[in-house]
């Protein structure tokens, strides 16, 4: 009877320890995806949380989401993933964690009973052959019982598993501290130095960015004309599934999530935008930090510094033919930043630590990029040139005495080499005293 109230007392606890642990892994996104959008790494971290019981919804597993999804709709920051957010969800057997949890207790419940009755049985056969005469009991047989470890739960296991690494280089520190934001996988650097971060090229280092500036496919013997690389090394280096230029139907075209800076900042600048019309603010503001902050960090102006052999890089000023890549490159940044400081604007929730960046960024693109045409931006329609409408726009997102004092600085330095005019419409744009 002691074995049976010990037996059934333990089950009990064991069932009560059991059902108080009700988390399991699931999926959250740490920025907005758009719809059509593939969920990379940097979208997506495993959690370990209690899930609602929602009817109709079945939260994503990491395992799943790793196989790699499309969103079906645009997400959210901070969601958890479910199967109704993505395209399709990968058929992957996964053990039924609740019939395993709860199947302990029943089976300790059911041993407990079982040696109850063994012992009872045991009892009552000795009971009925005892003699009349008293005799010696026998000796009781010595049982060595030896404690059996808990097995490590799978929760315990994922805990234990070392956390991922990204080793993809830091951004440089800019003036004013920026919050983490959305990079790109692969990021090929045009102004300054060119180079590619996120990938490792080891040779024909112009070849993706040939590819880039044409906006299109090409072929080997394209790249071989322009850049002066022979065939066999582009064909050794970039193979099929190569992460930055990848070779489909014979020509060599841009991987998935490759961009160069300006067509970054552009494409963040156009999602804040459709984000501010459907409403959503939080999203425009994160799509705006993550455009400005890759923007920030240029350190001169489009192929100024050319990395490898100088005869690779000869085809910026010509190609193509209907605007040249450094002059592609120039227009697109002004005009990409240009319409990020709008939407900005248009939020009306531009702080004084966001302005500071803001205003590094139009002194910094006014003096390397002052005379690229500024297109597509009636509000500045009085500034036909990068220089004075970058500077006009740092004014007005200016929040401090010293960020206006920075704009007037840099106007005064531009004018005393002779980069722009120091017109009276400029001084009562930027309000300097007469």
């Amino acid at each position: 009877m002691v074995v049976l109230v010990v037996t059934v007392t333990v089950g009990a606890l064991l069932a009560r320890a059991r059902k108080s642990d009700d988390r399991v892994w699931a999926v959250r996104l740490r920025m907005p995806v758009a719809s059509g959008e593939l969920l990379g790494s940097e979208a997506i971290e495993a959690v370990h949380v209690a899930l609602p019981d929602l009817a109709g919804v079945r939260y994503l597993t990491p395992t799943e989401a790793a196989a790699g999804l499309t969103a079906a709709s645009d997400l959210r920051a901070g969601d958890l993933l479910s199967s109704n957010d993505v395209v399709a969800v990968p058929s992957i057997p996964a053990a039924d964690s609740g019939s395993s949890r709860n199947s302990l207790p029943v089976m300790v419940l059911m041993a407990g009973v079982a040696a109850a009755l063994f012992v009872a049985g045991v009892f009552l056969g000795r009971s009925r052959t005892r003699p009349t005469e008293l005799a010696e009991p026998p000796e009781p047989e010595h049982v060595e019982i030896t404690a059996q470890p808990e097995p490590a739960s799978v929760s315990a296991l994922i805990e234990q598993l070392p956390e991922p690494v990204d080793d993809r280089p830091p951004l440089p520190p800019p003036t004013v501290a920026l919050p983490p934001v959305m990079r790109p996988n692969v990021l090929l650097r045009v102004f300054g130095q060119p180079n590619v971060e996120g990938a490792s090229i080891s040779q024909a280092l112009a070849a993706p960015f040939v590819v880039a500036a044409a906006g299109r496919p090409m072929t080997g013997d394209e790249i071989a004309e322009l850049t002066g690389y022979s065939k066999k090394t582009l064909s050794s280096v970039f193979t099929t599934g190569h992460p930055v230029l990848a070779r489909v139907g014979g020509k060599l075209e841009l991987a998935p999530d490759v961009y160069t800076e300006h067509s970054w900042v552009d494409r963040c600048a156009r999602l804040a935008v459709d984000a501010l019309r459907a409403g959503r603010e939080h999203d425009a503001v994160a799509w705006l930090r993550g455009g400005f902050a890759v923007a920030h960090s240029c350190d001169g102006a489009p192929y100024e510094r050319p990395n490898g052999r100088a005869t690779a890089w000869r085809w910026v000023d010509d190609h193509p033919v209907d605007i040249s890549a450094r002059a592609d490159a120039e227009q697109a940044m002004v005009a990409a930043v240009l319409t990020g400081i709008d939407t900005w604007l248009s939020l009306g929730t531009l702080t004084e630590d966001d302005a500071g960046p803001l205003v590094d960024l139009t002194c910094r693109l006014a003096r390397i990029i002052p005379y690229a045409p500024v297109v597509g931006q009636a509000w500045l329609s009085e500034w036909p040139t990068s220089a004075p409408a970058l500077l006009v726009a740092g004014h007005l997102v200016a929040r401090t005495a010293d960020q206006i004092r920075r704009v007037a600085d840099t106007a005064a330095l531009l004018v005393s080499h002779s980069i722009i005019d120091a017109s009276d419409d400029l001084a009562d744009a930027l309000e300097l005293p007469g």
